[in-house]
């Protein structure tokens, strides 16, 4: 249930403000509610709706919210000096009225305000043009003058570039004040701060957000300044402040300044006295309206410098409302907000100037100017920062598009490219912006995502080595990441192994490694094998049999060992070569062995070379099943034999080289002519 509004908030929210309806008058019940909840706003609306002392200050508001709330004279605060005192001072000191005329020759008017007006003039004595300012005949009056007075001693105590020098103060002929002022050529800094084609005109400025904080740290030395001298100001804004015709910048309006000292002279107000609300509306710190006993202090400058920022960053001033009620509210209540967009350093500096609280605001107007200088310094990076942002959507928009999977060929390889090229783009402007200003968390943040997503990808693709790559510019990277990385390095090392594994028993398992040594001593021993038995058909004799088949073999086997040793980095070098090199050796050795075996038992000789046959048709298809496949031929061939042989005893020998000859072209067939060569460099 919304809580009601006091009487007397809602009579002064539904009075109109100037000559047309509010619309704050008829919204803001609603937008008060959240306000009023709090017992502390809720009281000092209530009081600023109530008090009849407050109504100069609410139609003041109402009328005017954009122009200066004026304390009213405090003749009696704790030795402040009176205006009939000052003047007396003054008219001891002026000398001949005519001489003073004579120093100053009046040209004309250069401007007028609500009380005093300002005069083009030529000081004879120096001669130079010069500013000459006092009252307006009709608003001449002690308070006036005293403000003046006021203006002319705050300004005359700060010499500093950007405070207007005073040449002299003194009478006219009829004892009003007159200030004498150096003269500034240029426009109020109200009139540039929104308009960039004007700034650029006149000072060239491009980036009119950089000329106007260039133009508000200034502002801040010079307010600062003023603050090491004990004075507050109380009144900046930017109609305040003169911009030169060369960019100078001048502080004006010390008219309701404060001093924090007590000097014993009497001449300023004194900050523990102020009372009463003092500034304009739109840009006031919530202790100006005296609302509280909160005092004023340098902090009250330094939140409307504040106010000033937020004006160059928004547009408007931040307490711009349609009634009297609100703007209060938004002074005492409310928190600023910027507009979306802002750059986030600055809108921290912004907010953080403008703190209700003051101990929450900047210390001092240097401070300020100092964080808006390194803001000013880290502008690069936010705009490398923001360059790369743009990179960085790109890249996301490939990656939720399926990233390099599901397409082929050409699409594949293009797509892949512009995530590179993005991916290439984001993280050299992060890099670049992060190098300018190692602070600069949007950049750091930005440059973590990029990298993330990049390791998703190649963690998809199985690239640990470029996901490793990739991890290392995260300082921080999630331990479950690098688990992930850690488990695709274990696997595909496992599968490199595998990998390498294979390519070893492929290599060993090469038959085109070496086939022309092999075919080389295949030959030999086959032509051996083959001319053998015509050449023991010479020996009739059993004994000459038994001798030729047992030592034949190992004459064979001494020469085919001589080879073998000549041939051995070839015959060596792959397992098939080893296993066939081995297989002829158990050939030769098992045929001795067994015609040895044959002559111990007594078996004839005939019978021992018809069964040998069959021994040869073993070993053969030993071979085919387990090396060469196309020795099966062979096999088949001296099984035939045998069997023949058994039938015909007398045609074994001629089946025997028969056997022995289509293991020959079997051999020469397999290494020699149905081989490929190997595509190894160095085979003999």
């Amino acid at each position: 249930m919304k809580k009601p509004l006091p009487t007397e908030l809602q009579a002064t929210l539904e009075a109109p403000t100037g000559s047309r309806e509010s619309r704050g008058a008829r919204d803001a019940p609603d937008a008060l509610d959240t306000l009023l909840a709090s017992a502390p706003s809720a009281a000092l609306l209530a009081k600023v709706a109530s008090d009849e002392a407050s109504r100069p200050l609410r139609d003041t508001i109402a009328k005017a919210p954009r122009e200066t709330i004026e304390p009213p004279h405090a003749s009696g605060a704790s030795g402040a000096i009176s205006a009939r005192d000052a003047l007396a001072v003054l008219e001891a000191l002026r000398g001949d009225p005519s001489r003073r005329r004579r120093s100053l020759e009046i040209e004309g008017t250069l401007g007028e305000g609500g009380m005093g007006i300002v005069q083009l003039a030529t000081q004879v004595s120096m001669g130079r043009k010069v500013a000459v300012k006092t009252l307006r005949a009709e608003h001449r009056s002690e308070a006036a003058t005293l403000r003046l007075l006021r203006e002319a001693w705050v300004t005359g105590v700060l010499e500093h570039p950007n405070v207007v020098p005073v040449y002299d103060v003194g009478l006219d002929e009829l004892g009003a004040p007159v200030i004498v002022l150096k003269r500034i050529e240029g426009v109020h800094w109200g009139e540039l701060i929104a308009d960039g084609p004007r700034v650029l005109d006149r000072f060239g400025a491009r980036d009119l957000l950089e000329w106007n904080l260039e133009i508000l740290r200034q502002v801040c030395n010079a307010v600062h300044f003023a603050h090491a001298r004990g004075i507050v100001h109380r009144d900046l804004k930017p109609e305040n402040v003169m911009i030169g015709e060369f960019g100078e910048v001048y502080l004006l309006d010390w008219g309701i300044a404060v001093s924090l000292r007590d000097d014993g002279s009497g001449r300023l107000p004194l900050a523990r006295d102020a009372h009463h609300a003092a500034g304009t509306p739109c840009y006031m710190a919530p202790e100006s309206l005296a609302l509280d006993d909160t005092p004023i202090t340098e902090r009250t400058d330094v939140y409307l410098l504040g106010a000033i920022l937020f004006e160059i960053l928004a547009g408007d001033p931040p307490h711009a409302a349609d009634s009297a009620l609100e703007t209060i509210a938004s002074i005492v209540a409310r928190d600023p907000v910027l507009p979306g967009g802002t750059p986030a350093e600055l809108s921290r500096i912004c907010l953080r100037a403008m703190a209700r609280a003051p101990a929450a605001r900047f210390a001092t107007a240097e401070e300020l100017r100092r964080a808006l200088g390194d803001h000013l310094e880290h502008r690069e990076s936010g705009t490398l920062a923001a360059e790369a942002d743009a990179s960085l959507a790109v890249l996301r928009a490939e990656l939720r598009a399926g990233g390099a999977e599901g397409a082929e060929g050409a699409e594949a390889t293009a797509r892949r490219q512009r995530i590179y090229d993005a991916f290439g783009a984001c993280r050299f402007g992060y890099r670049e912006a992060l190098r300018i200003w190692p602070e600069n968390v949007d950049a750091r943040a930005g440059l973590r995502e990029a990298a993330l997503a990049m390791i998703e990808l190649e963690l998809g693709a199985r690239d640990a080595r470029s996901a490793r790559v990739l991890l290392g510019e995260l300082s921080d990277a999630p331990l479950s990441l690098v688990q992930r990385i850690d488990v695709l390095e274990r696997e595909i090392d496992e599968d490199a192994r595998r990998v390498q594994a294979l390519e070893r028993l492929g290599r060993d398992l090469d038959a085109g490694t070496g086939q022309r040594t092999r075919a080389f001593l295949g030959a030999l021993a086959g032509l051996c094998w083959t001319s053998l038995p015509p050449l023991l058909a010479h020996f009739d004799s059993e004994q000459a049999a038994y001798r030729n088949a047992i030592f034949g073999p190992l004459v064979l086997l001494v020469a085919f060992s001589g080879v073998a040793w000549w041939a051995r980095d070839s015959m060596t070098k792959t397992r098939i070569n080893r296993a066939l090199l081995a297989a002829a050796f158990l050939a030769i050795v098992g045929e001795a062995a067994f015609q040895a075996g044959a002559y111990l038992l007594g078996v004839p000789p005939l019978l021992a070379s018809i069964l040998g046959m069959s021994l040869w048709g073993v070993l053969a298809g030993a071979v085919a099943l387990t090396i060469e496949p196309r020795l099966a031929v062979a096999s088949v061939g001296f099984f035939v034999a045998f069997v023949l042989a058994c039938v015909r005893p007398g045609w074994r020998l001629p089946l025997m080289s028969a056997g022995n000859l289509l293991l020959t072209v079997v051999m020469a067939w397999s290494w020699g002519v149905g081989l490929k060569p190997s595509p190894t460099p160095s085979r003999r």
